[in-house]
């Protein structure tokens, strides 16, 4: 394999075929990058693996210098280290045998430097195919897709005892691709356009996403995501709401937990007369906030939240006026923006 390609274009690819590798996979040939090139197309190829969700994630890289066609393995966090220490410019990338001609090494280079690094054959190569299995295909814009899982994805449970929940929730819903996450207590949806679609449902096994330059092959989670629709359209029909300016609760959360992260995270909203009262107490420092309400129709009520929770809600909120509804203090409290929904479990105060 020979190939003359920039550096910092090859270490975005680089990087993005890594993510898909495990150190912790017990498979050898799993904890390597594959490289490959493709003479004729001038195209160089990553493939990354993991064995754990039994995914694959392929990058390519157009418009590359290439005299021979070669697949190899190698350690990819590793090259990705090397790589990035390198200065900007061309690189060389070629294999040669070792001085005892009994392995191949990958050797790049460049003015200045050479690096040296062990490889595999392409016979240890594992494979992920699921191409026969797809059942049908949804074409979708791409950075709204990305942006819409962004906003959610902060919901999603790190508790490995309910792995369902590990994942995000894909459904088809009025001609629309509909996202969920939760975490036991909080609940994020969201739901976008579908430019293309030439399918009836998912297949319950395995799901390929891919681009021009990318393709991830994956493994779906097993078991029945929870019915969270009951919920959310409870919570939709709280008849107690308010709007209030979403600017001034982001920087009033991020004040209040700093005092509210020595507190167990507690945080009390007070919802009374034409005010949202946020406040927050520890054993040595006390803070509470006034919010103007833009509108209500409002019974007063006092809510216990986890700020940091409340927090993440806001990171995604864009529009400047935000809705809230409720209906007492160990209901959901339901944060709306568009097309996006959020529930939060609300924290038991003491009396």
């Amino acid at each position: 394999m020979k190939i003359k390609v920039d550096k910092d274009i090859f270490l975005k690819k680089l990087v993005e075929a890594n993510t898909m590798v495990s150190a912790k996979t017990i498979i050898p040939s799993y904890k390597y990058l594959y490289i490959k090139t493709l003479a004729e197309k001038n195209l160089l190829i990553f493939r990354g693996m993991n064995s754990i969700t039994k995914s694959a994630i392929t990058v390519i890289l157009d418009k590359v210098e290439i005299s021979e066609e070669m697949l190899i393995g190698v350690e990819g966090e590793l090259l990705e280290k090397l790589i990035s220490k390198m200065p900007s410019g061309k690189l060389n990338v070629e294999i040669k045998n070792s001085k005892e001609g009994e392995e191949r090494r990958l050797v790049i280079t460049n003015d200045s430097l050479e690096l040296e690094m062990n490889t595999i054959s392409s016979e240890q190569m594992p494979d992920i195919e699921i191409k026969d299995e797809i059942t049908g295909t949804l074409v979708l814009e791409k950075n709204v897709f990305l942006k819409e899982i962004e906003k959610i994805s902060f919901a999603v449970s790190k508790d490995e005892s309910r792995p369902i929940l590990n994942g995000i929730n894909f459904s088809l819903v009025d001609k629309k691709l509909k996202l969920a996450a939760l975490d036991g207590y909080r609940l994020a949806i969201t739901a976008m356009d579908i430019v293309k679609n030439e399918t009836e449902g998912f297949n319950k096994n395995k799901m390929m996403l891919q681009t021009k330059y990318l393709r991830l092959k994956t493994t779906l989670l097993s078991g029945d995501f929870v019915n969270y629709e009951n919920i959310i359209k409870v919570a939709r029909n709280f008849k107690d709401n308010i709007k209030y300016d979403s600017k001034n609760m982001k920087d009033t959360l991020n004040r209040m937990a700093i005092i509210a992260n020595r507190n167990k995270n507690a945080l009390i909203l007070k919802i009374e007369n034409d005010f949202l009262e946020v406040g927050t107490t520890s054993k040595t420092a006390f803070s509470k906030e006034k919010i103007k309400l833009i509108e209500k129709k409002e019974n007063e009520i006092k809510i216990g939240i986890n700020v940091n929770y409340m927090i993440d809600i806001f990171k995604k909120i864009e529009n400047e006026k935000i809705e809230m509804r409720y209906k007492n203090e160990i209901s959901p409290l339901f944060i709306s923006e568009g097309n996006t929904e959020f529930l939060l479990i609300p924290i038991r105060l003491k009396q």
